[in-house]
């Protein structure tokens, strides 16, 4: 039985006294991110446990979550990215052309 794209959810747990958080997520990224900051630093990231359906849990220092928003830039400053972008970087060509 596979779950639905509202089954595969991600929770995020913690309280105010303990320095530790939960994460719990079925999503591909964050599970490729939780296990690389595990593999990289297992004394602070801990694995705890796959359910049977894809889904993980870590363990991590609280601190270590952030909200954030996206950074808000101008018309200008996109335009100025744009032109940036057209200068220094050379355009891919799609495989089928190479052939």
């Amino acid at each position: 039985m596979n779950l639905t794209s509202e089954e595969r959810e991600t929770i995020i747990r913690f309280d105010e006294a303990g320095p530790l958080a939960v994460v719990y997520t079925y999503n591909v990224a964050w599970k490729n991110k939780l296990a690389k900051m595990a593999s990289e630093r297992p004394d602070e990231v801990c694995f705890k446990e796959e359910d049977g359906w894809g889904g993980v849990t870590y363990e991590l220092p609280k601190k270590w979550l952030k909200i954030g928003s996206p950074r808000a830039i101008s018309d200008a400053q996109r335009q100025a990215m744009v032109e940036h972008a057209a200068k220094y970087l050379t355009p891919r060509t799609p495989a089928s052309a190479e052939a």
